[in-house]
């Protein structure tokens, strides 16, 4: 493995990761958007959202023919300059800011193999392992399947959790369709579906792993539904906006 570090002790590059080519010099997440390799966790496509909202994982639109994606702080070095470039993608050189996330630019819609590495020079793309990328993009959003049982105190559906991967802030909830409950004795659905949209979500994050939910849904009263529950799919929504 060889490390450069600059004359004040900063680590500012590994160009190699035991004999291979992995060396975690793309600090964008998901450079192979717009390839049969993307991650795309909410199966959207820039298209199906409006501008400001994320697709692709980290992949934000911008407009029409253009998004970006914001690193985090901790992600890059202040103040050096990187590399910007990939397919359908100008080659440019830009400068990290002193602090804060960095929101480096746009780059058209249509591009692939995106990579934003320190230094002058455009290398080749960097190919890291799947799973390690899915990973490291559920730190900002992920999906997961969540049963939830009526509480008989305070009426309301609740479930502790854990994440898949650890996130980057305590995220927002949101359901991913139509909810029902189903009775726990008889095992028979509700006949009444309910929309995400008018459903009241709260999340207590407890720690960076474990959280509660908590799901107040229409139709719960008081000392009578005592044996109901729910599973449906969340989505944890953590992106730098």
């Amino acid at each position: 493995m060889a490390v450069k570090v600059s004359g004040d002790g900063v680590i500012e590059g590994i160009t190699s990761f035991n004999g291979g080519g992995l060396s975690f010099r793309n600090i964008l997440y998901n450079g192979w958007v717009n390839t049969s390799n993307e991650i795309n966790q909410r199966g959207k496509t820039i298209a199906q959202v409006s501008d400001g909202d994320y697709w692709a994982d980290r992949w934000q639109r911008v407009s029409s023919t253009t998004m970006s994606q914001i690193v985090e702080e901790g992600n890059y070095i202040p103040n050096r300059t990187y590399t910007l470039s990939g397919n359908n993608v100008t080659t440019a050189q830009v400068t990290s800011p002193s602090s804060g996330p960095w929101n480096w630019g746009t780059v058209p819609a249509n591009a692939s193999l995106v990579q934003l590495e320190l230094g002058n020079t455009a290398s080749s793309f960097e190919y890291r392992p799947k799973g390690l990328e899915l990973s490291l993009c559920q730190r900002y959003y992920q999906n997961l399947n969540v049963r939830m049982l009526l509480d008989q105190v305070n009426y309301l559906f609740s479930s502790r959790n854990s994440y898949v991967n650890p996130m980057r802030t305590a995220p927002s909830v949101g359901f991913t369709g139509k909810l029902k409950w189903d009775d726990l004795i008889t095992g028979q659905l509700s006949s009444t579906s309910f929309d995400s949209d008018n459903v009241n979500v709260s999340s207590k994050v407890i720690s960076a792993t474990p959280f509660y939910l908590y799901v107040s849904l229409p139709g719960v009263q008081q000392g009578v539904q005592k044996r109901y529950a729910f599973e449906e799919a969340i989505a944890l929504e953590a992106e730098i906006l």
